[in-house]
């Protein structure tokens, strides 16, 4: 007796010294009650798409709050019956439990007994995790926790432990909360989950990693029936539905919603870069503390989700099989073109530079950079490792093809869908806002200045070179090498004739083109020499798409929009973007309509004719095709009364691409995607009217300013008669060199001239 009751003594010193280092701090943070009430969580802020779609979150732990109210009936019965049948009747802790557990797991040592936590004290460990590993500090820990709950039983209701509870409570992978939780394992909202669903995932409480449902399907599935018969014990369900949903299959549907998955993760991340600061700006002004990661933000986005999900669709098919084109093509490449160039960007590489830095000799760094090593790299399957050495690894990277795509309203600027690349994983670089030279693509606006300074459209222009002598001679080259013939304006665009379009930009002068492009959206530098014309300078697939809107929308360009409206947690509206900004017109309505009847005429017969002959669009479509030198950008800007699309495709280093030429320019690459992009929109019933509509009739007097063709090999010459009286308006009008002005000749020698043709 008397060493029980030693023992007794012992355990009640032991118990006392515990609570007072707990209540002194000693095991971690003890909260008051002042502390307990103003409990908050970290929640994610969402973004969504358009329609109400989430796209994403910004997060430090994937959480977002939710209410009781917003749960499905099968959650709390589902929990209670599995992690604690006496919550509604003990006050934090549950004696009971703590009984069987100290007398079946310490004493008997039947380790399969179970545990005596409460849904309550797991909060208190969630909200205040423990700080030390060992049997000491658990014991004590475990006093604090207990201390903890018993606090919060006080402070709040049990449905309010229950709704804190289950917005803190973690999944695994980040996530926390039951809504994360649904959102990530079954894309769903949490008062939509079934109950299996609901059975999974409090089926997961006990060891998130052991009962995944992605990684361990089968141990998930074990302990979902287990939920279930728990809920049948307590009565949530009948036997019979029991063993219905018992004998259905595991099913989820994984959305891992996270910074660099789900739909449009470049679009994510460029509003989280402006996001940022605009919180910044907003904190100072309103004197409050705003953060995107914690305060559960709301933010409504431009973004059309199935049109982003099926552009997403369409550039990963037509992307993964330019990559096969051109991996063959070089298979086929002689290696000792490209050895020097792959040097060289070893040298540049940062396992080189640190090689170096450890004090390697340049032949050991080389012996290295040819070793195999394992080496995860992209492929449009979501990247796989393989064994590689670094220089392999260098020429692999070096070959990869990216590309970009954007969807603009033409009427409101507002962004409808955003691929920045091929995989955010790998590629970080937003090439929807990377610069490019825009070849081609570019001149239309060298044509429409031209025609703001009168330029007649359907003066037939040689298609002989010119030689602009006081820009080192430098001369345009053709991409067809021919230089016969003759075009009118509708003509050379079409087939982007780049000996005419040379031409053209003396007509609109260097600084009616500049001004013409900023005015419509296009920044950076744009150089003021004749090669502008065939698009040497380097814009944005933004900047150049946006600008096109001037070509749809009678000259007035518009201004992206990306943010709708912004909510703080509770609802507050923090913005509201207007509707749309109005802004001037910068060229004639008159130029605009000419220019794109012109870029309907690229589609119908010209570069990107394959949209009508190969894929069969029969509907109204405007655009340009482009591609730079060595086919290093490939570029198109298509649009339709409704969206402007722009792709570009091309390798990262343009020098890799000049050492071994691609073997295709945009109408292989850039056309293709665009194409198949919306042949998905075509097919759905949500996204066709964006290919709805028609354009606006180009009125009779500007279609008779367009009558004329597009090319002759020689122009017909008028009569002898029609010289003498005057009737010459029939005959196409040859454009004359001399700074747009005709030369004034006689009479005589217009007679001698049809007398004598050779003589000319």
């Amino acid at each position: 007796m008397i060493t029980l009751a030693a023992a007794a003594g012992l355990g009640l010193l032991v118990f006392i010294v515990l609570q007072a280092l707990v209540r002194f701090g000693f095991f971690g943070e003890l909260p008051n009650t002042r502390d307990l009430k103003s409990l908050e969580d970290h929640n994610s802020s969402e973004i969504y798409a358009e329609g109400g779609q989430l796209l994403g979150k910004y997060f430090i732990y994937d959480r977002t709050a939710v209410s009781l109210v917003d749960l499905s009936p099968f959650v709390v019965p589902a929990l209670i019956s599995t992690e604690d049948v006496r919550f509604f009747e003990h006050g934090g802790t549950d004696y009971r439990s703590l009984g069987r557990v100290l007398l079946k797991n310490i004493i008997l040592g039947q380790r399969s007994a179970g545990g005596g936590s409460t849904l309550t004290r797991q909060l208190a460990k969630n909200l205040f995790p423990r700080q030390r590993k060992g049997f000491f500090w658990l014991v004590g820990e475990k006093v604090r926790e207990g201390i903890i709950a018993r606090r919060l039983e006080k402070v709040y209701s049990k449905d309010e432990i229950l709704n804190l509870y289950l917005n803190t409570v973690p999944f695994g992978e980040n996530v926390f909360g039951i809504s994360a939780g649904a959102q990530r394992f079954f894309s769903k909202h949490p008062q939509d989950l079934n109950a299996e669903e609901s059975a999974t995932l409090i089926g997961m409480l006990k060891a998130t990693s052991t009962f995944n449902p992605r990684t361990n399907p089968e141990a998930s599935l074990e302990r979902r029936n287990v939920v279930l018969e728990q809920m049948e014990k307590f009565g949530h369900l009948d036997q019979a539905k029991t063993d219905s949903l018992q004998a259905l299959p595991l099913s989820i549907h994984y959305s891992p919603f996270s910074h660099i998955h789900g739909p449009a993760p470049y679009f994510r991340e460029k509003i989280r870069i402006e996001l940022q600061e605009w919180i910044k700006d907003y904190n100072q002004q309103h004197g409050t503390d705003y953060n995107l990661y914690t305060d559960g933000l709301k933010i409504y986005t431009t973004l059309d989700f199935n049109l982003q999900r099926l552009a997403e669709g369409a550039f990963a098919r037509q992307m993964k099989s330019l990559q096969q084109a051109i991996d063959a093509h070089f298979r086929r490449a002689d290696a000792s073109r490209l050895r020097a160039l792959l040097n060289k960007e070893m040298r540049r590489s940062a396992r080189f530079i640190s090689m170096q830095k450890s004090g390697m000799s340049e032949p050991a760094i080389i012996e290295a950079f040819n070793k195999p090593v394992n080496t995860l790299v992209f492929d449009w399957d979501g990247g796989k490792t393989v064994s590689l050495s670094p220089m392999d690894s260098i020429f692999a990277s070096q070959k990869v093809v990216h590309g970009g795509l954007v969807s603009i309203d033409p009427q409101s600027g507002d962004i409808k869908a955003w691929i920045g690349g091929n995989n955010i994983r790998f590629f970080q670089y937003d090439q929807v806002t990377s610069a490019r030279q825009a070849g081609s693509a570019f001149k239309p606006f060298v044509y429409a200045a031209a025609l703001e300074k009168g330029t007649d459209p359907c003066e037939m222009v040689s298609n002989e070179a010119p030689v602009f002598e006081d820009y080192d001679n430098w001369s345009p080259q053709n991409h067809d090498g021919l230089y016969k013939g003759y075009y009118s304006m509708e003509g050379a665009l079409a087939q982007s004739v780049n000996s005419v379009s040379a031409k053209y930009i003396i007509d609109a002068g260097f600084d009616g083109v500049i001004n013409l492009a900023r005015a419509a959206g296009i920044q950076g530098r744009l150089p003021a020499v004749p090669s502008l014309a065939l698009g040497t300078a380097e814009v944005s697939l933004l900047d150049l798409t946006k600008s096109y809107s001037i070509f749809a929308n009678k000259g007035i360009p518009v201004e992206p929009r990306y943010i709708l409206r912004i909510e703080d947690s509770d609802g507050k509206v923090l913005l509201e973007a207007p509707s749309t900004h109005s802004r001037e017109a910068v060229t004639s309505p008159e130029t605009a309509m000419i220019l794109s009847h012109m870029l309907e005429s690229v589609v119908n017969v010209g570069t990107a004719a394959s949209l009508r002959t190969r894929i069969g669009f029969d509907y109204d479509l405007a655009g340009k095709t482009g591609t730079t030198q060595n086919n290093s950008d490939s570029w198109f800007i298509g649009y339709t009364p409704r969206l402007i699309t722009g792709v570009w495709v091309g390798l990262e280093n343009p020098a890799f691409n000049k050492v071994y030429p691609l073997p295709f320019g945009a109408s292989r690459s850039a056309v293709p995607i665009w194409g198949d992009y919306h042949s998905s929109l075509l097919q759905n019933s949500r996204t066709r009217p964006y290919l709805e509509g028609r354009f606006e009739p180009i009125p009779d007097e500007l279609l008779e300013l367009l009558n004329c063709p597009m090319f002759l090999d020689t122009l017909p010459q008028p009569t002898i008669l029609d010289r003498i009286f005057g009737s010459t308006e029939d005959y196409p009008r040859e454009r004359p060199e001399s700074k747009g002005k005709p030369r004034r000749k006689g009479l005589l020698q217009r007679i001698l001239e049809d007398l004598f043709p050779e003589k000319k």
